[in-house]
């Protein structure tokens, strides 16, 4: 999976444990083998998500092992259930404030989880080639998985649209199967600080330029200089981290239908 864990779109720990059941990685009679290993009945499983019983916090613990939860995500579970048992506002929102710092201490803006990490060679070539970074994101969209309609939207030649696609498959960042293609295992892996950074960032920047040209009333763009109080700074600083969270849990909510870029920038001079 890349970008944050699944377990991060969520504060409420049924949506969770629902979506994780329901996903591809775990087949048929995953519910009871989750009621066996809680050693309950199966369908106190039903009661839980349907929200006519809660989770206990030993069954959150073993809940925690069922699904091969890391040290960071079995906290975050757990405070997802201590959520649902708070019985004041005061103690949810302590609880939700967890929450956050918890997904925000995970996510770094410029972190992709990765199971598969790519030579150096292939990061520059990716980062310095817009085709096979649009490709790649296009990829996630249900539609263009069908190659015809891919090169199309990219708009490329053959020749070019081949180079993309053999790179792409070569590295494992995308798959052909049965005459389509989909997000592979491997993901861009960039630290802020990689000697890669800030040509990404130029020529991500160039093309919202470009498309700013086109007049879209669609896209946004807003350019400001201000002066602002320190406090007010560390303030706006929070919120944009906030924003990115939530940003975060947005592309996770929905299929995806839009290939977007976001360019995001606060510095104080």
């Amino acid at each position: 999976m890349s970008g944050l864990a699944e377990i991060y779109a969520h504060e409420n720990y049924r949506t969770y444990v629902s979506t994780v059941l329901d996903s591809d990685h775990y087949g048929r009679g995953t519910r009871l083998k989750l009621a066996k290993f809680l050693d309950c009945q199966p369908s106190f499983i039903s009661q839980v998500l349907s929200g006519r019983n809660e989770l206990s916090l030993e069954h959150a613990h073993k809940m925690n092992l069922f699904f091969n939860h890391s040290n960071e995500e079995s906290q975050y579970f757990i405070n997802m259930v201590l959520l649902a048992k708070a019985g004041t506002f005061e103690l949810q929102k302590f609880l939700r404030e967890q929450l956050r710092n918890l997904r925000e201490s995970q996510m770094q803006i410029h972190k992709v989880i990765e199971s598969r990490e790519l030579h150096r060679d292939d990061l520059l070539y990716y980062y310095s080639n817009w085709l096979c970074i649009s490709a790649h994101m296009l990829v996630t969209i249900p539609h263009f998985r069908d190659p015809a309609a891919l090169k199309e939207k990219l708009g490329a030649n053959e020749t070019e649209f081949a180079e993309t696609v053999n790179f792409l498959t070569r590295t494992g960042l995308i798959k052909a199967r049965d005459g389509r293609f989909e997000v592979g295992e491997a993901h861009v892996h960039l630290k802020k600080t990689s000697p890669y950074a800030q040509s990404a960032s130029v020529m991500t920047r160039l093309k919202v330029l470009d498309r700013l040209k086109l007049s879209d009333p669609r896209a946004m763009n807003f350019t400001a200089n201000f002066t602002i109080s320190k406090k007010a700074y560390d303030a706006l600083r929070k919120t944009i981290l906030d924003f990115v969270v939530q940003l975060d849990e947005h592309i996770k909510s929905e299929q995806p239908e839009e290939f977007c870029t976001l360019v995001l920038d606060l510095i104080e001079h």
